[in-house]
């Protein structure tokens, strides 16, 4: 019985190890008006994804707080360049609003952007 006890622990214990981070995700390829990822909620900031870039000047990516004030911008990606930036950091919020948002911006072109994201 000690041996079945100890070999199931085992086999536990080494599947555990191997658990990844699952994320929520936002595709994009649209001009889009804001968008907000996580309403009534907390948003987590994970990585910004640009698959396929966009063609033409002042091509951004914006994701911001849902305090949406001067301070709350999480970050702005030139989507004329792909890439995959990593961010982790937490959406400012207030008790009334809460949420992260994003908009794509001056865009003269479609880009592919993914948002790895959590909501708490």
């Amino acid at each position: 019985m000690k041996r079945m006890l100890l070999i199931g622990a085992t086999i536990f214990l080494s599947a555990s190890l191997w658990a990844a981070d699952v994320w929520r995700s936002s595709w994009s390829a649209t001009n889009e008006t804001e968008q907000n990822l996580c309403p009534g909620k907390k948003g987590f900031l994970h990585r910004v994804v640009v698959s396929s870039a966009a063609t033409g000047t002042g091509s951004k990516f914006l994701v911001v707080s849902s305090t949406k004030t001067v301070g709350s911008t999480m970050t702005v990606v030139d989507t004329l360049y792909e890439g995959d930036y990593l961010y982790d950091i937490v959406a400012i919020t207030t008790t009334t609003t809460k949420g992260m948002f994003y908009s794509n911006y001056g865009l003269t072109t479609v880009a592919r952007v993914t948002i790895l994201y959590d909501c708490y």
